[in-house]
């Protein structure tokens, strides 16, 4: 019989089934992101495009990302520390745009 690597091997069904019973809260998930503008000329640099305006692109990176980050909290707990990989969680988590 062939054995399956790490990668292949399904997610626990009993740790899904956890996470889905699992009452939260909002405040369970809370994420706060601070971008110090003000106190840091570097990183306001990097958000700066070159006619001086603010790069939208880049915020918008950062607004995907804390997205991602609150979902994996709120499905995780506020406990977690680490998200593990998506073989040991048994989910994925995809944020969306909507243009319109």
């Amino acid at each position: 019989m062939k054995s399956q690597s790490k990668t292949e091997k399904a997610a626990d069904p009993s740790a899904v089934q956890k996470l889905r019973a699992t009452h939260r809260h909002m405040h369970d998930s809370y994420c706060e992101v601070i971008l110090p503008f003000r106190s840091s000329r570097e990183f306001l640099e990097q958000y700066t495009n070159a006619s001086g305006g603010i790069r939208t692109g880049k915020i918008m990176e950062v607004l995907d990302s804390t997205a991602g980050s609150v979902a994996y909290k709120h499905l995780l707990g506020p406990e977690a520390e680490t998200v593990g990989t998506i073989q040991e969680q048994g989910f994925y988590v995809v944020t969306a745009s909507v243009d319109r």
